[in-house]
């Protein structure tokens, strides 16, 4: 026998000699209830997500997304004073006045 199985035996010989555990009574109905709340329609996932974040989550999620976009808008866009490159370009060959 390998370790298991004499694991297993010993479990199986202490279990035999521990005396009868007296279970609770279940309430009356148990049964028919679980099968009844098991058989009714599931909510649809949405739902339960919705549920389960809140109206708060949802708006830090679009605080985030906001913030997100703003950053990303603000370095496309270059708030720099200087001439355009075009201009600076011919603006060399050029003497100021």
């Amino acid at each position: 026998m390998n370790d298991f199985d004499q694991r297993w035996q010993a479990t199986v010989a202490r279990a035999a000699e521990q005396p009868e555990i007296a279970f609770p009574e279940l309430p009356p109905h148990f049964a028919a209830r679980m099968l009844a709340r098991s058989r009714e329609t599931k909510s649809d996932v949405w739902e339960d997500l919705l549920a389960s974040f809140g109206l708060r989550a949802l708006r830090v999620a679009g605080c985030i997304c906001i913030l997100s976009g703003s950053l990303a808008l603000a370095q496309v866009y270059d708030f720099r004073m200087d001439r355009p490159i075009l201009e600076q370009s011919f603006t060399r060959e050029l003497p100021w006045p």
